[in-house]
Formats: C-alpha cells, sequence, structure tokens
C-alpha cells in the first residue's frame, strides 16, 4: 500500500502524463499546489515508486506511469456521479428518437431496395449475440 503522498505524487504523474502523453518531471510534480516537498524529495519518492513498479523512468529521463501505477491510479478514481434530473431526461429522449430514426432508415431501406429491384424487399436490424452462446452462430 502507498503512503499518502507516494500516492499524492503518483497521482500527479499519472494525471500529467495522461493529459499530455510525455513524461512527468519531478520539478514539474514538485509545482503542484497539494504538494509542498521539494523536487529533490519527489525524485526520491519516485524512484521508490520505480522501483516497486508503479513508474518507469528510462535512463534519467523524467518519469511515466507503469502499469501497475495505471491500475492505481484507475482503481483509486470515484465512481460516477449519478445524472440530475435534466440530464436523465435529455438522456432518455436521445434514444427514444435515435430508436425512431433507426426504424424509419429501415422502412426507407425496404422501400429503397425494392424500388431498385423491382421485388419485394425485407430490412431487419442484426440480433445481438447472446452473452451466454457459445458457438459462431450464437446469436
Amino acid at each position: 500500500m502507498l503512503d499518502d503522498r507516494k500516492a499524492a505524487i503518483l497521482r500527479a504523474v499519472v494525471e500529467c502524463h495522461i493529459k499530455t502523453a510525455q513524461p512527468v518531471s519531478s520539478a514539474y510534480v514538485a509545482q503542484l499546489g497539494d504538494l509542498s516537498v521539494s523536487p529533490a524529495t519527489v525524485r526520491n519518492e519516485m524512484a521508490v515508486l520505480e522501483q516497486d513498479g508503479y513508474l518507469f523512468q528510462p535512463t534519467r529521463a523524467p518519469a511515466g506511469a507503469d502499469r501497475q501505477g495505471l491500475r492505481f491510479f484507475v482503481d483509486s478514481l470515484s465512481g460516477p456521479a449519478p445524472l440530475g434530473a435534466p440530464q436523465a431526461e435529455l438522456v432518455r429522449m436521445f434514444f427514444a428518437r435515435a430508436h425512431g430514426e433507426i426504424e424509419r432508415m429501415l422502412a426507407e431501406t425496404s422501400g429503397l431496395l425494392s424500388s431498385v429491384t423491382d421485388y419485394a424487399a425485407v430490412v431487419v436490424a442484426r440480433a445481438r449475440p447472446s452473452r451466454a452462446g457459445s458457438g459462431p452462430c450464437s446469436w
């Protein structure tokens, strides 16, 4: 388990790495407002995080988050906040409209195929694969 300072340093490295896709220097981490430590202290903590598998640091370049560090970061995120009533209604309206548009598009596609080929045409949406199915034809 990481102590609070190491967790804060790791979180800062991961957040910056996600935003910039670049390695993160100890000087940058030390400048962050919620850490009141020197770049040397951050470097020492980052070295420990590297030894423990949370960070990688090619040569003496700035560090980037390793797989274990990213896993720690993701696990420490809080869950999603519930939607408010107005946002939930917007989502309901979107899917109700989208469903109607899909049905209308399928009907129009059927009519187009029928008029182009001079044959009867039926267009159906593909069934979703069953989660319980195990074969190539499990629908």
